[in-house]
């Protein structure tokens, strides 16, 4: 078994454990709470986890960095590649979390589990995907080198012919926009093993996506 196929294993189980103990140990344990109230410490958690396995395949010269802005944009970025010797603007010695678009190689949406519709259907899944395009390509805007993909850790397969298959409406309208997408599991599937078959490769394809932009940046 390929080290690819290993990592998005550990990926998808990683982010499962993590959304499983929070679950167990503090929202089981106070009514007042729920997983909604979590959706921003858990998402920081899937940021972490995919920069963590991504840096391994990085070329010499890059790095990642989470939760960052680009300068001249109100956006906060997942997860940013940058230049290894790119530092975050500093103000009044203060430092920000802000890089210059010069410095700006990929920008990467992460999603844990998937998109949630903005509404009802397919009009809801296009105008939650409609944003992530518009803050993707703003970046853009600024240095016309810089890629950007959509990785999404889960997502829902549908159960039948007749159900929005949100997996290939996704791909189909990000695909307009040239905005590649990599899934890695099937959320419904509670065996990892049995959840990735359908993405078998798509952390592999994903690396070679990344590597090979950063190879003509």
């Amino acid at each position: 078994m390929s080290s690819f196929i290993n990592e998005q294993y550990d990926i998808v189980s990683i982010d499962r454990w993590f959304r499983d103990y929070i679950s167990r140990e503090i929202i089981s344990k106070d009514k007042k709470t729920n997983m909604f109230s979590y959706n921003r410490l858990l998402g920081d958690i899937s940021c972490r986890i995919v920069a963590h396995y991504l840096s391994k395949h990085l070329p010499r010269g890059y790095k990642t960095v989470i939760s960052a802005y680009i300068w001249n944009l109100p956006v906060e970025y997942d997860l940013l590649i940058v230049k290894a010797c790119a530092t975050p603007l500093m103000f009044h010695g203060i430092e920000t979390t802000i890089y210059k678009p010069s410095d700006v190689a990929v920008v990467v949406e992460v999603k844990s589990r998937g998109i949630f519709p903005n509404g009802r259907g397919i009009k809801g899944l296009k105008k939650t995907l409609e944003k992530i395009v518009h803050n993707l390509k703003k970046p853009m805007t600024l240095n016309h080198n810089i890629k950007s993909a959509l990785l999404i850790i889960g997502e829902v397969l549908p159960r039948s012919d007749s159900a929005i298959n949100f997996v290939k409406e996704t791909r189909r309208f990000m695909c307009r926009h040239e905005i590649p997408v990599f899934i890695l599991s099937n959320i419904r599937e509670k065996d990892v093993k049995k959840a990735v078959k359908p993405f078998e490769g798509e952390w592999k394809a994903f690396i070679n996506y990344v590597v090979k932009t950063l190879s003509n940046f």
